[in-house]
């Protein structure tokens, strides 16, 4: 693995350089060949967990390794909000040398990521959003290989399956670095790792901070943190096996689509048929649910409803296995009743407002 000391220029702390940002390309695009192309990403949990690689690559099936972008860490756990240029080959791994400024530590990242999981994710695309070029119906995801005439069919009119759009990084405190696929809104964590701190990291220190206008004394008086510790996020790797189930109040009304953002940086798209009876499974606990669904007046709604970690993860660690998450929709005021086998989750906040979204709907 070289090292890419150019990217210490930046953690000033400031981000990336604008000319190396490039606008988002459309991710639901037809991809030549079977070799899977994506964004790779680099996250933290907030600005003050910010981390800078010196240097890294993503060893690949196909051989010529993935490079990393440049710059810091961005965004939030599970998406920096950045993009560099699309990069081609599936990732089998990861190896990174970075410095984290609030531990005053350099960290070597050596990661083997799960090769049958990665060869089936890769194979996949997830369903994003409704068809406006097909009346099938739609499933979670489909096997590109067994359908490779996919795009003609679900996307000619627009994104409805995508296929691996983004590899995300997250870092923690104390090492913890989280990878995950992204399918466009679908997020899938395929590891949970630590890096290695480097014990004799002078030569590492000399070159990062020759580069930039502090010193390692100044940099650990502006941002070390003795309390930083990644037992938050190791938290959220929790999971429990339940279900969710959206309730309308009555008939004519209409659910057409939910996405579930996890505490653990995964996400999920419910769609029509199986929004109606997800499958149960491991999931992690729920932060924010944006249902949308159409009143008996025929008026578009989204209710966004935010958990808070606590007092969720009470009710669902003193759940069975197998446990019905009851999501019970009011048209008359913006509450919800919620109930996990019947114990009742105050939520953080609940919002109610029309939605702009139009949905394929003969009724």
């Amino acid at each position: 693995m070289r090292l890419n000391l150019h990217r210490r220029a930046v953690l000033a702390l400031g981000g990336l350089p604008l000319g190396l940002l490039l606008l988002r390309p459309p991710a639901w695009a037809a991809r030549p060949g079977k070799v899977p192309v994506y964004n790779v990403e680099l996250s933290h949990p907030a600005n003050a967990y910010r981390v800078t690689p010196l240097g890294g690559d993503l060893p690949t099936l196909e051989g010529p390794p993935v490079i990393l972008p440049y710059g810091s860490t961005s965004g939030t756990w599970g998406a920096s909000g950045k993009w560099w240029s699309e990069q081609r080959g599936t990732p089998v791994g990861a190896n990174i040398v970075y410095y984290s400024p609030y531990e005053d530590v350099f960290y070597r990242l050596k990661a083997g990521f799960p090769i049958e999981r990665v060869k089936e994710l890769v194979g996949r695309a997830y369903a994003d959003s409704d068809s406006e070029s097909s009346t099938k119906p739609l499933q979670p995801y489909i096997e590109t290989a067994a359908q490779p005439g996919y795009q003609a069919e679900y996307n000619r009119f627009g994104p409805s399956y995508r296929p691996l759009s983004q590899v995300v990084f997250g870092f923690a405190p104390e090492g913890m670095v989280v990878v995950w696929f992204c399918f466009g809104f679908t997020s899938i964590q395929i590891g949970e790792f630590r890096a290695e701190r480097i014990q004799d990291d002078a030569e590492y220190a000399r070159q990062f901070f020759a580069g930039i206008s502090v010193t390692r004394e100044e940099m650990r008086a502006r941002h070390f943190n003795p309390r930083a510790s990644a037992r938050t996020w190791q938290n959220y790797q929790m999971r429990y096996r339940w279900v969710p189930r959206i309730v309308l109040p009555t008939d004519d009304k209409k659910l057409y689509k939910a996405s579930i953002t996890y505490f653990n940086g995964e996400k999920e798209m419910l769609l029509r048929p199986w929004i109606a009876h997800p499958a149960p499974a491991e999931r992690a606990v729920p932060q924010e649910f944006n249902i949308f669904w159409r009143s008996s007046r025929r008026i578009g709604l989204v209710t966004r409803v935010v958990l808070d970690w606590k007092t969720a993860h009470d009710i669902f660690a003193a759940a069975p296995s197998g446990a019905t998450l009851h999501m019970g929709l009011s048209e008359v005021d913006d509450t919800i009743d919620l109930r996990l086998d019947g114990h009742r989750i105050e939520p953080l906040l609940v919002d109610g407002r029309r939605s702009g979204f139009t949905f394929t709907d003969p009724g």
